[in-house]
């Protein structure tokens, strides 16, 4: 795992932060409770996973008595589990990280 302080914030919230390490390249997101990290084609796949969520999707009963959807990891059998608010959340931190390296890209490419 990376050092944070090798690590370029991307966005960050009140119960968000995503950000990407200068030396691996590897994001990080940390959200709630949560701290996922990936490299670059796990990242992609988590997007793509989140963004091709239906509601069908959200079937599991939650503690809080909403219903939430699971994310399994198949290597480890662990998983985590987010309500449809707290997607669109990720999504949102996830947008907001995507435009500032969109920026990144154009003031820091020669």
């Amino acid at each position: 795992m990376c050092n944070l302080t090798d690590h370029v914030l991307l966005s960050e919230t009140q119960k968000a932060r995503m950000s990407r390490c200068k030396g691996c390249g590897q994001y990080t997101l940390v959200y709630k409770n949560v701290y996922l990290t990936f490299n670059e084609n796990e990242y992609q796949n988590f997007k793509t996973t989140l963004r091709g969520l239906k509601p069908a999707d959200f079937n599991k009963d939650h503690p809080s008595g909403d219903l939430h959807v699971l994310l399994r990891n198949t290597k480890t059998h662990m998983g985590v589990s987010f309500s449809v608010k707290e997607v669109e959340e990720v999504l949102e931190i996830i947008r907001e990280a995507e435009l500032f390296e969109e920026v990144f890209s154009i003031l820091y490419t020669k």
